[in-house]
C-alpha cells in the first residue's frame, strides 16, 4: 500500500498531536481534525507545516455532519478516534457518539476495499475507574464494548480494530480536567473524591509515562513495523504504560477471583457427588448419621458401609473381608454412573486403600465408563503402605484395644474415641461398639491410590487421642503435594460432637475439586 491516509480525530495536542507528526515524519498523509481551527493557529501551522491537513470537526456534531465530512476526504486505511472531552453534558457524545459516527463513514470505503484499521483511544478507566472518573470511564467503557462488537463484524472485510488503554502519560489530560459546575458537597471534601481531584492537580505534569514512546508503540502496531509490529491484526488491545498495566492485571485478577468462584457455585449447584462413610474400628455407620442428614439437607446423597470384621464370630474375617465388601457396594454405585467422594475414618483408611483399585473416575474413564471415586477423604483416617499391616505400622504402646483369643475389644473408648463428646451420647456410643476380629491388624495391604493417580484428602483433628496429631501429619505427608486438608479442633470422633463442621469441611472439599476441575 503506497502512502497510507491516516483521519486522527483530536489533534490540538496530546497523543492526537504526536501521532500525526509521527505519521507525517514516516511520509504518511495525514488529516486530522480540530474543534475550531482558529483557536489552534500553532497547531495548524506546524502540522501544516509537516505536511498534513487540519479539518473542523466536533465530535458533538450530528451524524449526518460527521458523516458528510469524513467520505470528503476519500480514502481512509487508519481511523484514529481520539478525540475526548471531560465536560459532563459533552463527554458521552465525545466519546461514544463521535467516534461510533466516524466509523460507520470510514467503514463504507474500508470495506469497499476490503482492508483498514480502527484504532479507538479508550483509557486504562475503562476497565479500572477512579473515583470521580464515573461518567468518563462510562463513556469510554461504551466505546470499548462498540469496539469489540465491530471487531466481530468487519472481520471478514480484512477490517481489524485496535482499543488502545493508555495509563498517565505527560500530556495535558490532567490539566485539562473539568471540574463541575456544582460546588463538592462539603462531605465529599475530605473523603476518597476530594483528595483524588487533589492527587489528579498534583500528578499534572509529573506522569510517568513518555508519550512519545507511547505514540510510537501505536505507530508500529497501526504500520505492522518496529517492536510493536508483530502485533498487527493479532491483539485487539494495547495496554500502554506501565501504571496501566498494573491497573488491568488488578483488574483482570479480580474479574478471574470473582469468575472462578462464580464457577464454583455455578457447578456446584449441579455437582453433587455421592458421600459414602465407612467407620472405624469397633463402630457401625449409625456414627455418621447426624452428618449425614445435614448433608441430606444440604442436597447431597449419601451412603454408607458397615465393617463385617466388626461384630463377627469368625476370627478369619479380616482387613480384606472388610475391602471385598466393600468393593462390592462401591462398584455397584459407580456402575449406576455416581461420582463418590469416599469419606474413610480412622481403620476405614486402611479398608479402602485395598478396596478401589480401578475405581477412580480416571481410570474409569479411560476404559469408557462414566462414575467413580472423586476423592478419598481420611477422617482421622489410618494410612499404611503397601506390604505393611496394622501391627507392623503403629506403635502397639498407643493402640486402643486390647486382644483376647483372636478378637479386639476396644480399650478405655471414653478416653481415646469421646473425651470431648457429650457425655449421655458418649455413653450411648460406648455401648453401641462392638469387638472385632484381630485378623485386621495382620493383613498386609497391597494398593497405594495416593501413588496411582487417586485424588486424596485429610481432615485433621487436633485433639484426638486415639491417632494424635504428630501422627496424622506423619500420615498425610504420604500424600502428593497440594491434596486438600482441613482441620477441626476436636477428638477422634468429631461426627458425634460437631457434625456441621465435618459437614462444612466435606463441601469444602467438594469445592476443592471444583475448583481444581475449572482450572484444568
Amino acid at each position: 500500500m503506497s502512502q497510507p491516509v491516516w483521519f486522527i480525530t483530536g489533534v490540538s495536542n496530546g497523543f492526537g498531536l504526536l501521532l500525526t507528526l509521527r505519521a507525517l515524519k514516516a511520509g504518511h498523509r495525514v488529516i486530522g481534525t480540530l474543534r475550531r481551527k482558529a483557536s489552534r493557529t500553532d497547531v495548524v501551522r506546524q502540522i501544516e507545516a509537516a505536511g498534513g491537513g487540519v479539518m473542523e470537526m466536533d465530535m458533538t456534531e450530528s451524524q449526518e455532519s460527521i458523516h458528510q465530512k469524513i467520505k470528503s476526504v476519500g480514502r481512509i486505511d487508519y481511523l484514529i478516534n481520539n478525540a475526548g472531552e471531560k465536560e459532563v453534558n459533552t463527554q458521552i457524545s465525545t466519546n461514544v457518539f463521535g467516534p461510533i459516527y466516524t466509523m460507520q463513514a470510514a467503514l463504507e470505503g474500508m470495506r469497499a476495499r476490503r482492508t483498514g484499521l480502527i484504532v479507538n483511544i479508550s483509557s486504562i478507566a475503562a476497565k479500572d475507574p477512579l473515583p470521580t472518573s464515573a461518567l468518563y470511564a462510562a463513556s469510554k467503557a461504551a466505546l470499548e464494548a462498540a469496539s469489540e462488537s465491530l471487531v466481530k463484524e468487519v472481520a471478514s472485510f480484512g477490517i481489524s480494530v485496535l482499543i488502545v488503554n493508555p495509563g498517565a502519560f505527560r500530556t495535558n489530560f490532567l490539566g485539562q480536567l473539568q471540574l463541575s459546575e456544582n460546588p463538592m458537597p462539603e462531605d465529599y471534601k475530605n473523603s476518597l473524591v476530594g483528595t483524588t481531584i487533589q492527587k489528579f492537580a498534583d500528578a499534572d505534569g509529573k506522569q510517568a509515562g513518555d508519550p512519545d514512546k507511547g505514540i510510537e508503540r501505536i505507530f508500529e502496531i497501526v504500520t505492522g513495523e518496529g517492536m510493536a509490529g508483530k502485533l498487527k491484526g493479532k491483539v485487539l488491545r494495547l495496554v500502554l504504560g506501565e501504571d496501566a498495566f498494573t491497573r488491568m492485571k488488578k483488574n483482570n485478577d479480580k474479574f478471574i477471583h470473582d469468575f472462578t468462584f462464580l464457577v464454583i457455585i455455578y457447578i456446584m449447584s449441579g455437582y453433587q457427588p455421592t458421600v459414602f462413610f465407612s467407620p472405624g474400628a469397633f463402630h457401625s455407620s449409625w456414627a455418621f448419621d447426624d452428618v449425614r442428614n445435614i448433608l441430606s439437607g444440604r442436597g447431597f446423597t449419601t451412603e454408607a458401609s458397615e465393617l463385617i470384621s466388626v461384630g463377627t464370630t469368625d476370627p478369619s474375617i479380616g482387613m480384606f473381608s472388610d475391602a471385598k465388601h466393600l468393593r462390592s457396594r462401591l462398584t455397584k454405585l459407580v456402575d449406576e454412573g455416581k461420582e463418590i467422594i469416599f469419606v474413610a475414618h480412622s481403620y476405614s483408611g486402611i479398608v479402602v486403600a485395598n478396596a478401589i483399585e480401578g475405581l477412580s473416575i480416571e481410570q474409569r474413564a479411560s476404559a469408557g465408563k462414566r462414575g467413580g471415586i472423586v476423592m478419598i477423604l481420611h477422617l482421622a483416617a489410618l494410612i499404611i503402605n503397601a506390604g505393611q499391616s496394622l501391627s507392623s505400622s503403629v506403635d502397639p504402646s498407643i493402640v486402643p484395644w486390647t486382644e483376647n483369643e483372636g478378637f479386639l475389644i476396644a480399650k478405655n473408648p471414653l478416653h481415646h474415641f469421646y473425651a470431648d463428646v457429650e457425655p449421655s451420647l458418649a455413653s450411648k456410643a460406648v455401648e453401641a461398639l462392638k469387638p472385632m476380629s484381630s485378623q485386621i491388624t495382620r493383613d498386609k495391604s497391597t494398593y497405594e491410590p495416593w501413588k496411582e493417580g487417586f485424588e486424596v484428602g485429610y481432615i485433621f483433628t487436633e485433639q484426638d487421642n486415639t491417632i494424635p496429631i504428630d501422627m496424622q501429619n506423619g500420615l498425610f505427608s504420604l500424600f502428593p503435594d497440594g491434596s486438600f486438608t482441613a482441620s477441626l479442633a476436636c477428638g477422634h470422633s468429631p461426627f458425634l460432637n460437631i457434625p456441621n463442621a465435618v459437614a462444612d469441611a466435606i463441601e469444602d472439599a467438594i469445592s476443592y475439586l471444583v475448583k481444581k476441575r475449572s482450572s484444568a
